[in-house]
């Protein structure tokens, strides 16, 4: 629900009140694993974190469901906020989480393969400790938390939102 002062979240049982004088910031989360995809809207204020969020093993009613009232809340914050932004970022927990499942591997494959491609017979375990190293290194760049997020304003990203998934 929007009113002049607040938006009012209500999923299930609970009922969250966002008063738009005190949004910090505004997100949109978007994290992939095989199994499914996690999507949705983060409301930050000083006291309390709101997310309106889905995933893709819910129906497309529901999916459809989540877009439209994450566009309404967006532009309704638009409204109340015109100074503040959309980024496009996953949580930083999560971020962080990943980014160390990868640069830990990194660290001990690059030290593995150093410390045994010096060693007689140790060039094949070496290179594979090198070659894991390297690829986990990659990896690790790639989920860099410390990446500047996509930023977008909020009436564009509502837009987004709104617009017809594109077939294919």
């Amino acid at each position: 629900a929007v009113d002049d002062h607040n938006l009012t979240v209500t999923r299930g049982r609970r009922t969250s009140v966002v008063n738009y004088a005190e949004l910090t910031g505004v997100r949109w989360l978007h994290t992939a694993s095989p199994q499914r995809v996690d999507f949705g809207l983060v409301l930050k204020t000083p006291r309390v974190k709101t997310v309106i969020n889905c995933n893709s093993r819910a129906s497309m009613p529901d999916q459809d469901a989540l877009a439209d009232a994450a566009a309404a809340a967006l532009i309704a914050i638009e409204l109340k906020r015109p100074d503040l932004e959309l980024t496009v970022a996953p949580s930083p927990a999560f971020a962080w989480g990943i980014f160390a499942c990868f640069a830990v591997p990194t660290l001990l494959g690059l030290l593995f393969g150093l410390m045994l491609i010096a060693e007689p017979g140790g060039l094949l375990y070496g290179v594979f400790g090198l070659l894991v190293g390297g690829l986990s290194l990659i990896s690790a760049w790639s989920a860099r938390p410390w990446r500047k997020p996509a930023r977008y304003s909020l009436a564009e990203f509502a837009k987004r939102l709104a617009a017809p998934a594109e077939p294919g």
